[in-house]
């Protein structure tokens, strides 16, 4: 099961993180979109290759462990 995009703006929501915010961890880890384009993707008005999505997981589930909080998404790729 992968984590659908609705998923990704809610864990986000939960976290407290804005779209920037989140912006921030997702390039830290790899991720290539800009802020706009992560926007637009988690408001559902744009898509997401494989790779983006699972920048965007990575991003979240270590927000999720840094505060200290269940709730780790999965990923689309194995």
């Amino acid at each position: 099961m992968t984590a659908d995009v609705s998923d990704l703006d809610d864990a986000r929501q939960r976290l407290g993180l804005s779209f920037y915010d989140l912006w921030v961890r997702y390039i830290g880890v790899g991720g290539s979109r800009d802020a706009h384009g992560i926007r637009s993707y988690l408001t559902g008005r744009d898509t997401s290759s494989d790779a983006d999505h699972d920048h965007l997981v990575i991003a979240l589930n270590e927000a999720f462990v840094d505060a200290g909080q269940g709730g780790l998404l999965p990923y689309r790729q194995a």
